[in-house]
């Protein structure tokens, strides 16, 4: 049986290239405590394995020798928590041997305290990808009116009797008597004309409404009322109190599958509302929903973005919510065990559901709103991580003629969006 057999030098190594603190990222405890008044001297860390000591262990390995399994180059120091943390089974994934043995590396780096043997591998570079969409065009323009109706109700009343596109799509907004929206309230023609004193139109450039604080919060909520209007337009229901976007069943009991194309370029079909059963097939009476929380973010000032973030939401029969008491940490546990490549799967197939697999997606709100497709990338250059060699692909949807006559439709000939603000 392995047994923890470390040499005085083996400690002294540990202990002086550890700093006095513990190597877990972001914490700064000290592993040795100073004589005080009313303690005395302690040590607090403790050694834990990066390969385990034994097969119940974490990270546990059969082909190294016990004397390699207690060498320096196996040993990290943590505080007690930590070390707890890392060596739990049930952490084992996260917290796997090049993730450690990266965390050692990275925290005797920032002491100056590398051996040689541990010096750290060449910079590879990757392209990291992110869960943001580029904005490629916004309403140039924010219209406000005095408005004839006490509620939304009125005005929803009052849009119903126009004579809209069958894709065009009315946010608004009303606060303190006044409505808000991307239609042009000076034209007698639109959609929300009837429900508007034209004589008391104010007209607000983008640029104006983004750097005054109260325009912008007008404008992003018109965003975003616009983002819920065009997905509802698409079938998707709308949870107010999680501010989250979901798939329901077509009818009560019934799953629902969507086709879509993988990062891979296979057609495959994934399961957007499905019925959770036991290992033996009994129904447990809770539904899964494939969901989304969608938000625009300005991240400088002419750079926008849609952040797209996973989620789930749980039903009685795959239309009724369930009930907050029977949800309780489902979701979180369900989203703990999404890794890298589960959560990008699932960023892509918002991303191609959002955009119907073409080059971009375009609202209709009186003024285009015009999203790209492409995440941002980023390429960087670090040490990377031991033994991971997998680089997610990003796949570009194809342009076509309908897709560039759609933009063109959209926002005319204009190529760069910024004009629209001019």
């Amino acid at each position: 049986m392995a047994s923890r057999s470390y040499t005085d030098k083996t400690l002294k190594i540990l202990f002086a290239a550890s700093g006095n603190r513990c190597a877990f990222p972001g914490c700064s405890r000290s592993l040795v405590a100073a004589e005080s008044d009313v303690t005395a001297e302690m040590v607090l860390g403790e050694i834990a394995h990066i390969v385990g000591l034994t097969p119940k262990s974490a990270r546990w390995r059969k082909d190294m020798t016990d004397a390699e399994r207690n060498a320096p180059e196996n040993l990290v120091v943590l505080c007690g928590d930590h070390h707890k943390v890392i060596d739990n089974k049930e952490n084992e994934r996260r917290y796997s041997e090049a993730v450690v043995r990266r965390m050692k590396s990275e925290h005797q780096r920032s002491q100056g305290s590398l051996r040689p043997s541990e010096t750290v591998d060449d910079l590879v570079e990757e392209t990291l990808t992110s869960s943001m969409l580029i904005v490629d065009s916004l309403p140039g323009s924010l219209y406000s009116a005095r408005c004839s109706e006490s509620n939304a109700m009125g005005v929803v009343r009052r849009i119903q009797r126009g004579g809209l596109g069958k894709d065009d799509l009315v946010p608004f907004y009303l606060h303190d008597g006044r409505i808000w929206s991307f239609w042009d309230l000076s034209d007698g023609a639109g959609p929300l004309s009837a429900a508007c004193d034209v004589s008391t139109v104010e007209r607000f450039a983008a640029d104006e409404a983004w750097s005054d604080p109260d325009l912008h919060r007008r404008y992003v909520a018109l965003l975003n009322r616009a983002m819920t209007l065009h997905l509802e337009h698409r079938g998707l229901r709308r949870d107010k109190r999680h501010n989250r976007y979901y798939f329901a069943a077509r009818t009560a009991g019934e799953e629902r599958f969507v086709s879509y194309s993988t990062l891979s370029g296979r057609s495959q079909s994934l399961g957007v509302v499905r019925e959770e059963r036991r290992k033996t097939g009994e129904r447990k009476g809770v539904w899964w929903h494939q969901a989304v929380r969608l938000r625009f973010e300005r991240i400088g000032p002419l750079s926008w973005y849609v952040t797209i973030r996973p989620e789930f939401h749980l039903s009685a029969d795959g239309i009724a919510s369930l009930p907050e008491r029977r949800v309780k940490g489902r979701v979180t546990r369900k989203k703990s065990t999404m890794y890298n490549k589960q959560y990008l799967d699932r960023v892509h197939f918002w991303r191609w559901f959002l955009t119907s697999g073409e080059p971009r997606m375009v609202v209709r709100a009186g003024q285009p709103i015009v999203v790209s497709a492409n995440p941002v990338e980023v390429k960087v250059r670090w040490p990377g991580v031991p033994e991971d060699d997998s680089q997610p692909a990003t796949v570009e949807f194809e342009e076509t003629l309908l897709t560039l006559a759609e933009l063109a439709d959209a926002v005319g000939n204009v190529r760069d969006w910024e004009q629209l603000i001019a």
